[in-house]
Parts: C-alpha cells; structure tokens; sequence
C-alpha cells in the first residue's frame, strides 16, 4: 500500500479546495489563503516525486503519457464543467431569481435528467450504422458545450420553463451519449495490467474534477455577489440623519390646575390611619404614609 502517496495527494487535494473555497471569505491575497494553495502544491508535487520513486505507485504517472488514454480521462472533465455544476446551482437561481416552487424547479431539472436514460441506448446503436467511438464521443462534447452555451445565453430572471427545455435536453443527451462508454474505453488503450490503475486514474479525475469545479463555481458566485453588494452600496446616496426630536414631544405635558396622581398606596394607607391621629404621630409614621400626608397638602 502506498501510504506516503495517498496522504500526500489526499492532503493537497483537500487543501486546494480549502483554498478554493476560502478565496472569497478571505481575500485571495491574504496569507492564509496563499499558505493554502502553497502547501497544496508542494504536497502534490511530494507525490508526483513519491509515486516515480515507490515500487507499487497508486498513480503510474506513466500512463500520463498516454496521449488516448489521457483525452478519454478529460471527457468525464469537460461533463463535469458542463452538466454536474448545474446540479446543485441551476435550482438555486431557478427559485430565488425566478421564484419557481420547489416541484416547478425540480420539474425544471427532470428536463436535464431524464434524457440520461435514452441516449446510452443511442450511443450503442450508433457504431452498429457505421459510427465510430470516436465519432460518438465527439457529439457529446459537441453537444455539452453548445447546451452550457445555449444555456448560458437563455438564463434570465423572467426565463420560462419552455426556454429552458432545448438546452437542458441538450446538454442530457451530451452527457448521456458518453455515459458508459469513456469506462470501456480507458481500459482499451492500456496494457492488461494497467487497467486497475488506468480505472482509478479514471473515478479519481472524474470525482476530484466534480468537487473543484463546484467549490470554485460557489467560490466564484460569492465573490461576484459581494462585489456587486459592495459597489451597490458605494454608489448609493447617503443618508442624512433626521432632526433630533425634542423632548417634549415624548413626554405628556401636565396642566397646571391637577395635581399630580399620588401613589397607588395612598388611598390604603390612609385607610389604615385614624383620624383622629396627630400631626404629631403622622410625622413620625412610616415613609409611604409620611409621603401620602403630604400629597394631601395640596
């Protein structure tokens, strides 16, 4: 087992998209974000030197110089920029920009999905008229990237359901049409023995691409957002403060004929003296029935 190499690529991997995902938060010039991604690049750079070195690699870099091998690993890439990024961000715009409901944004997405289930059929049928793999893998770039373009050129705050369907089907029958095949494909072009490695090579371009692409697509909308916040919030007018209120206005005036209300504890106080106590006495009672003889002078 190559212990030294899977710690090495898991850890710069990880720290590529902490530094990813941190760019906006921080600042992409801050020191914590540059420590980041320079620690990734050594740690990548530890296992490219590690996995030329160890006698049972988890990556046989050589296969790199496999010009096929290396174009059919970049399909599942170029999916991944096209079609999965819209997964979890294409529902998202769909409610907040366009306040579609949950099931109208989901039935949204079905337009996207749902081709996925036809074309792998197609593209086995293909090669039997007479169309190469090649051929196949072709049209499916060709369709990813004119339905992200289409899409891109369609999404609008007031879009409707119906603009929508033509790219998003597109962009389900692109990825649909190599759905399957890149796997079979991978292992055609290496040696016998290479294939374990070649379709590791293969899911690990595949999942890393898909985890890059959305933390660089979340980082990147924040950083638009906060940019946009802020300009918005420089090119607004500044507020003026009001005319400070004048204290009367809060507080009830008293007419000067009434006299002010005595204390709730008056009127039993005054129940409980006698009358026929002294002034004498009453100056020396306590101090709520002291306070409820003098209201009584007035």
């Amino acid at each position: 087992m190559d212990w030294a190499g899977t710690a090495a690529f898991s850890g710069g991997l990880f720290l590529l998209m902490l530094g990813t995902v941190e760019g906006p938060q921080q600042g992409w010039g801050s020191t914590g974000v540059l420590g980041l991604l320079a620690g990734s690049a050594v740690l990548l750079a530890v296992f490219a030197v590690v996995e030329l070195r160890v006698r049972q690699p988890m990556l046989d870099l050589r296969l790199l110089r496999n010009g096929r091998f290396m174009a059919l690993c970049l399909i599942p890439v170029v999916a991944t920029c096209s079609f999965v990024i819209l997964l979890p961000l294409l529902p998202n715009y769909l409610l907040v920009a366009n306040g579609y409901s949950g099931p109208q944004a989901g039935g949204v997405m079905l337009l996207m999905t749902l081709p996925i289930l036809v074309t792998p059929l197609l593209a086995t049928w293909l090669p039997r008229r007479g169309l190469t793999a090649r051929h196949v893998f072709g049209l499916s770039l060709l369709c990813l990237t004119a339905g992200v373009a289409w899409l891109a050129g369609t999404l609008a705050p007031a879009v409707t359901p119906g603009e929508l369907a033509p790219p998003l089907i597109t962009l389900g029958v692109g990825l649909g049409l190599n759905f399957g095949l890149v796997d079979g494909a991978v292992l055609d072009v290496v040696a016998p023995e290479a294939t374990g490695t070649a379709a590791g090579f293969l899911n690990t371009l595949r999942l890393g691409s898909e985890a890059l692409a959305i933390a660089a697509a979340s980082a990147a909308l924040v950083g638009l957002v906060r940019s946009n916040v802020a300009t918005g919030l420089d090119r607004s007018p500044p507020t003026r403060p009001g005319p400070p209120s004048s204290p009367t206005a809060s507080t009830p005036a008293t007419s000067p004929d009434r006299s002010p209300r005595s204390p709730p504890n008056c009127a039993r106080n005054s129940a409980r003296s006698s009358p026929r106590a002294s002034p004498a006495r009453g100056s020396r009672c306590c101090g709520p029935v002291r306070g409820c003889a003098r209201a009584s002078r007035y």
